[in-house]
């Protein structure tokens, strides 16, 4: 609607109607008032400053559009607050942008908060973040004596808070897509009439991308992209059993399915979808739904393994389920084990389990369950061998050598190349 030449009231309205829907959809419609505001700056800009005349002509209306657009944009702004949560509703972006620069106390902790660096990005979302940005200024190096200045504002504000953190980084693509096809919508005709002449050249073009794209899902769906990007995740339906241990959750919802429970944050969310409302969870990872003094005591034990203890002894926790692929749950759980009272009950590629004794008193010394309990994928299932001897090695000392080891060397029958367990594989050798 905001690009085309005049701007009647009926758009007008229609934006405005556009803002309470999205509004009463998601968070981040204050985005669309990003979008409003840039366009009136644009068209004030092009009336009363001395721009060059290109900017001008590109960004140009009439007084009584630009009186228009400002009507919009403060309708727009007042319906941010035409929600059930009002005034706190249309303030809670606020909120948010605070949030992901670490002002709240479960801010650092959340990966999506960080800022995005290449090298932690998925490799799509790498290539297609640096592909925008590259398509970006070069639409606006060649396009630079037309400018509408709208689009370049609204290619800065999204671009700027793509870059603010992990979770923002799709931003780009609605950010800059504007700047881009207005500054290269001249060579794209060029280029359009230039095929249109040389048909078999068009053809051919068309057959690579067409064969380029089949490559690619081959690719995806054999699984080579996972395994060439490292990533554990592979093609299909399912749930992940690196991430999600349903082995682990078996056993707790047998052994003991009553218990109250400290859990890791990373399968709270699991718990929460297996068992919920029979189980509570002490966290999952929408850390910021808990109270902050809950997290705080979350957040301690994961640093002070010692403060376990009477965080047990304030809650009344009998069992605890650790994911121990993450940093520092290892420790956690031999902190635990060392508490009279307590020990590891099971143990797999992905969790552990730990009862106190009043729980545990009919279940054998302790259990070692499958790896995993239903490997998805290869690189997930060699993962599975070579974390299950890292934790027995940790937890348990020389005396499982033996157990370690075949897991080591079953994850490299596995994956050859995994090089961390050729690494375990030496921490066994005699």
């Amino acid at each position: 609607m905001l690009d085309r030449a005049s701007l009647g009231l009926r758009a007008l309205v229609a934006l405005v109607v556009l803002q309470v829907v999205w509004a009463n959809l998601h968070t981040l419609s204050v985005l669309g008032l990003v979008v409003l505001g840039a366009e009136l700056v644009s068209a004030a800009a092009a009336r009363w400053l001395p721009l060059p005349p290109g900017w001008r002509h590109a960004s140009r209306r009439d007084g009584r559009a630009v009186a228009g657009l400002a009507a919009a944009t403060a309708a727009a702004i007042a319906a941010e607050a035409a929600t059930p949560f009002g005034l706190a509703g249309a303030l809670f972006p606020l909120r948010l942008l605070g949030v992901l620069r670490g002002a709240e106390v479960t801010s650092a902790p959340i990966i999506e908060h960080r800022a995005p660096a290449l090298a932690e990005l998925s490799p799509p979302v790498a290539l297609g973040l640096v592909a925008l940005l590259a398509l970006a200024a070069l639409a606006a190096l060649v396009s630079w004596r037309r400018w509408r200045i709208a689009h370049l504002l609204i290619a800065a504000a999204f671009t700027a808070l793509a870059l603010l953190a992990r979770r923002n980084v799709a931003l780009i693509g609605p950010g800059v897509l504007p700047l881009v096809a207005s500054g290269l919508a001249p060579a794209a005709a060029a280029a359009d009439r230039r095929l249109a002449r040389r048909p078999r050249a068009g053809a051919a073009l068309g057959a690579t991308l067409a064969l380029g794209f089949a490559l690619a899902t081959v690719l995806v769906v054999s699984g080579d992209y996972y395994r060439a990007s490292r990533l554990t995740r592979t093609f299909g339906l399912g749930v992940s059993g690196l991430l999600f241990p349903a082995g682990a959750v078996d056993f707790l919802d047998a052994a003991a399915p009553s218990a109250r429970l400290f859990n890791d944050d990373v399968l709270g969310g699991y718990l929460l979808w297996r068992d919920y409302p029979r189980r509570r969870v002490f966290i999952d990872g929408r850390f910021q739904v808990y109270p902050g003094a809950v997290y705080a005591e979350y957040q301690k034990v994961l640093e002070e393994p010692r403060a376990f203890a009477p965080l047990a002894a304030r809650y009344g926790l009998d069992a605890a389920i650790l994911y121990h692929p993450g940093a520092g749950r290892l420790e956690l759980a031999r902190a635990i084990a060392s508490i009279p009272g307590w020990r590891i009950a099971y143990l797999d590629g992905g969790a552990i389990v730990l009862l106190a004794d009043h729980r545990a008193s009919e279940l054998p010394a302790g259990v070692i369950g499958p790896p995993l309990a239903r490997p998805a994928a290869r690189t997930e299932e060699a993962l599975a061998y070579y974390q299950r001897g890292r934790a027995l090695l940790f937890l348990f000392g020389r005396q499982t050598s033996p157990l370690a080891r075949a897991d080591f060397e079953a994850a490299l029958r596995v994956l050859p190349g995994l090089h961390e367990a050729r690494v375990g594989l030496g921490m066994t050798s005699d």
